[in-house]
């Protein structure tokens, strides 16, 4: 069974046993309902026998039309269960009224109105149960979607090929500069520490300050490949930020703005900030033909969207390409009250 289809949660163990509990409880309300002649146990026993029936008969009947309403989008599949719902209701009932109107004095109304009530509850009990079916859909989607920003995020802030890089790049430096193999470990494992130690927020200098370590490392690698420049305001504005969300940013641009070249590369880190906004965009060139620079940009940038999404105030990421660089630019909404340093 393709546990991506939405209807497929109704098939499952819980779904099935949430129907029979609420076949049950619609039973049981319409037993206790004033007006009821005669023993009000017999009509439970009644109601639970015809209701069941139509909700089992319309699973039945959406599950044999599955691979027909997989080609439907998510609002034909619920008018579709409704409509099989309903005709199940007016078949249970026009059974009923035909095989035991006389028995269960039901003659003393009409068929019209038997009719009317069930199509009424039917709508009822189907339109509840769209909205539980969404409602459970987009938590699990949620859930699935906060796992994999999770393990995304891990993979965006300190990949395996860094840490090896890294290593080889120490081990290259630890017999002629021995100092700067000694601080490439440590910066190295300064990041590793904000990396896995921490799922908070950051004031925007230590997190810049973790960047430059970032980039003293890959210096330590590359040379003068990597150019870094740095435009930032003075003083800088004393504001929380994810830790390392701008890390990935230049792990992107230094991955393929520099690695993809052999010629010397500028990583543009520019800060400012705009009214109420504060603007971090980190820039480098492209490499090869034209629109391929954007390749493999993605699983930084999505991990830095869904951590961004979660913020309680307004952020976002944006990129683009424009002469011949690519741009990638975090925005944050600036507190009302908000400090310089």
């Amino acid at each position: 069974m393709d546990l991506r289809h939405p209807l497929n949660a109704l098939w499952q163990p819980t779904g099935l046993a949430w129907c029979v509990i609420g076949a049950e409880a619609l039973a049981l309300t319409l037993a206790l309902a004033p007006g009821i002649d005669g023993d009000r146990l017999v009509w439970f026993g009644l109601n639970s026998l015809v209701i069941q029936w139509i909700s089992l008969s319309t699973l039945g009947l959406l599950y044999l039309g599955r691979h027909r309403l997989s080609r439907f989008r998510d609002g034909m599949q619920a008018t579709a269960g409704i409509a099989l719902l309903l005709a199940a209701t007016w078949l249970t009932i026009g059974l009923l009224w035909l095989g035991f109107a006389m028995p269960l004095r039901l003659s003393n109304g009409s068929l019209l109105e038997l009719l009317l009530l069930g199509t009424s509850l039917a709508l009822v009990v189907g339109l509840l149960a769209v909205v539980a079916l969404q409602n459970h859909l987009r938590l699990q989607q949620l859930a699935v979607q906060a796992t994999t920003a999770e393990l995304q995020a891990l993979q965006a802030r300190i990949r395996p090929h860094f840490l090896f890089n890294t290593l080889n790049s120490a081990v290259a430096l630890v017999r002629s500069e021995p100092g700067k193999a000694e601080d490439l470990l440590m910066d190295m494992a300064d990041l590793f520490r904000a990396a896995l130690g921490s799922t908070g927020h950051i004031e925007l200098a230590e997190e810049l300050a973790l960047c430059r370590r970032y980039l003293a490392i890959e210096q330590a690698r590359f040379g003068a490949r990597l150019q870094p420049v740095w435009q930032l305001p003075e003083p800088l504005p004393s504001l929380q930020l994810p830790i390392l969300c701008l890390q990935p940013l230049l792990e992107n641009a230094v991955h393929h703005g520099v690695e993809a070249s052999h010629q010397p590369s500028t990583v543009l880190i520019h800060i400012h900030h705009l009214d109420n906004q504060l603007h971090l965009t980190v820039s480098n060139p492209l490499h090869g033909e034209p629109g391929q620079g954007r390749q493999g940009h993605g699983l930084g940038l999505q991990s830095v969207r869904a951590r961004l999404a979660r913020l309680p105030r307004p952020a976002s990421l944006t990129t683009w390409q424009a002469d011949g660089h690519f741009h990638a630019r975090l925005q944050f909404t600036l507190p009302d009250q908000v400090t310089t340093r």
